[in-house]
């Protein structure tokens, strides 16, 4: 209960910062500059993420586990293993996209070439440092780094720079975001338990850590697929202007499933452990709660920005007031989320990792060829309809079958 009250209460103060944020950036920027930046942020995640291997995530599963089981060794070990991936990783690619930008084939190539080399060793480090603390349920410690010091520095360095480009905003804000990541590392190394040390592991557990990360990983890669097919095809197939004016759109949707994250912050490590000691009765009840707690605040925030949308989006200037309706639908496939509560983090919890990622392959799949075939002809409007479609038919098919496991885990203790 401690972990989802530091959610609810850290989360919304993290995002209301980065609200803020995304406001200002969006009102100094144009919106082609917005849209670019936004775009570098899509594809610089999704390398973050594939690079990552699954271990970060995998952390959630791994490290209650192995509290439970008081095995250290190996917890100290699996420490070790993702840190070290993840520098090495992080910095190899990262000289290499930096490379790019001096031999790529055309200016823009470069240019985004130098913005992906800069913007990948924060967010991999992030996530791992993350994941970490999420794993020993060090809530705070997992949120505040990244979803409040971050977007609080930011904001006052575009402010006391006075940022005007995308160029001084992308390296300005990972300046930042790596300063408040290493942040994060301290926390997690001063607060971890005494009895886990960072051991060297042996090559035959790095594989089955790797053999269990990499359905996580793939799963993420192609939900993040989900989530931003349509962002980065308006980015190729339209243009950078429609991709900001849709990145406005989606910032203020995305405010109707904050509670999922909240959820999915505090509950995994809690469900991980109730699976772990086999306790299916308490599994059950942790989800439940958060998907009705989920679905009555989702159905506020959509009553609230159906209200107030005009106003709303007033504030992020006055060339974004011709977008209520994008906005509107965006908000329909956010509410979807809400309704259906965490049940990705959920099913991965509990071992059904691989079925995960066949529904998001699926789903993200057709996602793709949805948006390749309606942008072209619909525009912003085409991509905000498939992020509606495929969102309710993964969310769909993910909780029948969240609802089958809990069932069969019911008979089989019977």
């Amino acid at each position: 209960m401690r972990s989802i009250l530091s959610s609810a209460v850290l989360l919304p103060i993290g995002l209301a910062i980065f609200f803020i944020l995304y406001i200002v950036l969006a009102r100094i920027l144009s919106p082609s500059e917005y849209g670019k930046l936004n775009f570098i942020v899509s594809v610089s995640s999704f390398l973050s993420i594939l690079l990552g291997a699954g271990l970060p995530v995998a952390t959630t599963k791994f490290i209650p586990k192995y509290l439970v089981n008081k095995n250290y060794k190996l917890a100290g070990g699996y420490l070790a293993w993702g840190l070290t991936w993840t520098i090495c990783i992080s910095f190899l690619v990262s000289i290499f996209f930096y490379s790019l930008s001096f031999i790529g084939w055309n200016e823009s190539f470069r240019e985004y070439s130098l913005y992906i080399s800069i913007t990948i060793i924060p967010i991999m480090l992030w996530q791992w440092q993350r994941y970490s603390c999420l794993g020993f349920d060090f809530v705070a410690s997992a949120i505040v780094p990244r979803d409040i010091i971050y977007p609080l520095l930011a904001l006052l360095g575009l402010f006391f720079f006075n940022i005007t480009t995308v160029h001084d905003a992308l390296f300005l804000m990972n300046g930042v975001y790596l300063l408040s990541v290493f942040f994060g590392l301290v926390l997690l190394f001063r607060k971890k338990p005494k009895t886990i040390s960072l051991f060297k592991s042996d090559i035959s557990e790095n594989k089955d850590w790797h053999k269990t990360s990499f359905p996580m990983v793939f799963s993420i890669i192609v939900q993040l697929g989900l989530n931003n097919w349509d962002l980065i095809l308006l980015g190729i197939l339209s243009s950078m202007e429609n991709a900001g004016v849709y990145a406005v759109a989606t910032r203020v949707a995305m405010l109707i499933s904050l509670v999922i994250r909240v959820f999915d912050t505090a509950i995994s490590q809690k469900i991980g452990k109730q699976f772990a000691a086999k306790n299916f009765d308490a599994m059950r009840s942790t989800f439940n709660f958060a998907r009705k707690t989920s679905s009555i605040i989702g159905v506020l925030g959509f009553s609230i920005v159906f209200i107030f949308n005009k106003d709303i989006l007033l504030l992020f200037g006055e060339r974004y007031q011709n977008i209520i309706w994008l906005l509107m639908i965006l908000a329909s496939g956010h509410l979807v989320l809400s309704l259906t509560g965490p049940v990705i983090s959920t099913l991965n919890m509990i071992g059904e990792q691989n079925f995960v990622a066949k529904s998001l392959l699926r789903w993200s799949l057709i996602s793709l060829v949805m948006n390749t075939i309606t942008i072209p002809y619909f525009d912003i409007y085409g991509a905000a309809f498939s992020f509606l479609f495929c969102t309710a038919g993964l969310r769909a098919e993910q909780y029948i079958k969240l609802m089958h496991t809990f069932t069969k885990y019911a008979k089989g203790r019977e």
